[in-house]
């Protein structure tokens, strides 16, 4: 996978907790929806050893070299892709923390970590190298080698391959490509800590992997239905033209006429064949100049601007007469660039 960097990811402990549903997704974006096994939503702290090689290249020692722990929990995107959305990440370098603040959105906090083994212990420490004492230890015993016994659960924690992040209003997917995990189970020792309320339920750990980032990609954050007029060659190469600037299952252009639509869309046939429709998730129906200005907000950010002055009234008053006075002559005004 071409990307922006490899990782590499050593000496992963893993430690899972339960979490009630409503919980997790008060704290998610919108467009993301909690996934759950055996009913219940689940959080992880992931602590570990990484190493970043910017375009495959080398990593430069120290500066890209260092522990991080992450709180991360367990989501589905809105065409239902699972991933991961981290809730904090912690480092010891300022520069990686303040560039994956500044790069992908993420919430990195700059913070002393530690990572160090004492036989069958791995023990990872939180801000332990500027205090007397680290202000949150986790001392995991490492077990057996999991292989083809890992559970549907073990796998549903730890084989992830994509991350969803925001940058500014927009929510991204980063791809990731990796072998799977060589997973141990692993037993919590000792765990005191303030990232995650709550009794751990399940642990693990893994000596780590090696693992390609793909360059992030704009996903929607609720799927919209645009409904047009199918015999019309100029709808439908409006049709087409949305498709191509819009992010992948940000919006499902259909030609109104398909059976169903209208019943589906609470609209009638004279409401279909009067104007253009766009329905959203939430069953929200925005018609004629709104429809075209609620796609456009879907768009690149010169064409979400020209949708934001829609939100003043006497651009909105404007745009609804131009609507309703180019929507019936279409056809004599365009017909002759698109085929019927």
């Amino acid at each position: 996978m071409t990307g922006p960097f490899t990782q590499s990811w050593l000496d992963v402990g893993f430690v899972h907790f339960r979490a009630a549903e409503a919980d997790v997704a008060r704290r998610l974006p919108e467009g993301l929806s909690v996934d759950t096994f055996d009913g219940s939503a689940w959080v992880s702290i992931v602590m570990f050893n990484l190493v970043i090689r910017p375009l495959g290249g080398p990593a430069i020692p120290h500066l890209l070299r260092f522990p991080e722990t992450n709180v991360r929990t367990y989501v589905r995107g809105a065409d239902g892709t699972p991933g991961i959305w981290f809730h904090s990440l912690d480092a010891p370098r300022l520069l990686p923390v303040l560039g994956g603040r500044a790069t992908y959105g993420l919430p990195y906090r700059w913070l002393d970590l530690r990572i160090s083994r004492r036989g069958p212990l791995w023990i990872y420490d939180s801000a332990g190298a500027c205090r007397d004492r680290p202000s949150s230890r986790i001392e995991l015993e490492v077990g057996r080698l999991l292989g083809p016994e890992a559970s549907e659960l073990d796998l549903f924690l730890t084989e992830r391959y994509v991350l969803f992040h925001e940058r500014g209003r927009r929510l991204y997917r980063s791809d990731v490509t990796h072998r799977p995990w060589p997973l141990h189970a692993a037993r919590v020792v000792e765990a005191w800590q303030d990232l995650v309320d709550g009794e751990h339920a399940l642990a693990h750990f893994s000596p780590g992997v090696d693992a390609g980032f793909a360059w992030p990609r704009r996903v929607a954050r609720e799927r919209l239905t645009l409904l047009i007029d199918g015999d019309c060659g100029v709808c439908r190469a409006s049709g087409r033209w949305v498709e191509r600037h819009t992010a992948p299952g940000a919006v499902d252009v259909l030609p109104n006429r398909v059976a169903g639509v209208a019943g589906s869309a609470g609209l009638s046939r004279e409401d279909l064949d009067r104007q253009a429709w766009v329905v959203d998730s939430h069953r929200r129906r925005f018609g004629g100049a709104a429809a075209i200005n609620r796609v456009l907000g879907e768009m690149s950010w010169g064409w979400r601007s020209l949708a934001a002055l829609y939100s003043v009234p006497p651009i909105r008053w404007l745009e609804d007469r131009l609507y309703a006075w180019i929507a019936p002559r279409r056809g004599k005004l365009f017909g002759r660039f698109f085929s019927a």
